[in-house]
């Protein structure tokens, strides 16, 4: 009986200490996936903040596209004014030249 109740005692005793071994292994590998979630959200996340810059950049390119399209736009129209005044008063001078032309030859 008395070897009994030391087998029993020896028994509890290494299953107190594996039970702790046990939950330390647990402990490791619980902390151990956490790292490597961790990890793998911030690789995650970076690659995120690198497709946010890369919509950004696009948007300013796109945006400076647009304000050069508008430039041309408005250098062309201008230019098509001035071409336009030109040929109005080029108009007026031949109108104003025929006239003399006329007056001095009736």
């Amino acid at each position: 009986m008395e070897q009994i109740g030391i087998f029993i005692a020896e028994y509890a005793e290494w299953l107190y200490i594996g039970s702790g071994i046990l939950m330390l292994i647990l402990l490791i590998y619980v902390l151990h996936r956490i790292k490597k979630v961790e990890r793998k959200s911030f690789l995650m996340n970076e690659e995120i903040e690198k497709k946010l810059q890369q919509i950004e950049n696009d948007r300013c390119v796109k945006q400076t596209e647009k304000q050069a399209e508008k430039q041309i736009e408005s250098r062309a129209q201008n230019t098509l004014e001035k071409e336009k005044q030109e040929s109005d008063q080029d108009a007026e001078s031949v109108t104003v030249i025929r006239d003399v032309i006329e007056e001095v030859f009736s």
